[in-house]
């Protein structure tokens, strides 16, 4: 439970420093929003190229190594999964 709350708590941060992202209708507005995201997708590029490369050490010898890289590949491929069926 204190993990999810501390996941909860990072997410709420890192939302509140990259602001909202939400377009509202008023150019005013949208135009910060639309750097907002751009922003989040850059930091959401980032972490998910992170991941690929743990994904890399799924067939590593050494157990702590493979855990990491079964994980990653895991979240990858849900991931991927999950962006085909709303989007496909």
């Amino acid at each position: 439970m204190e993990q999810i709350k501390r996941i909860n708590n990072l997410s709420d941060v890192v939302k509140r420093l990259l602001g909202l992202i939400n377009p509202q209708g008023r150019s005013e507005v949208d135009v910060v929003r639309y750097d907002n995201l751009n922003q989040t997708i850059q930091i959401t590029e980032e972490l998910i190229n992170d991941i690929m490369i743990v994904s890399k050490n799924k067939d590593s010898q050494e157990y702590s190594v493979s855990k990491a890289g079964i994980k990653a590949e895991k979240f990858l491929k849900d991931l991927q999964q999950t962006l085909n069926e709303k989007f496909i």
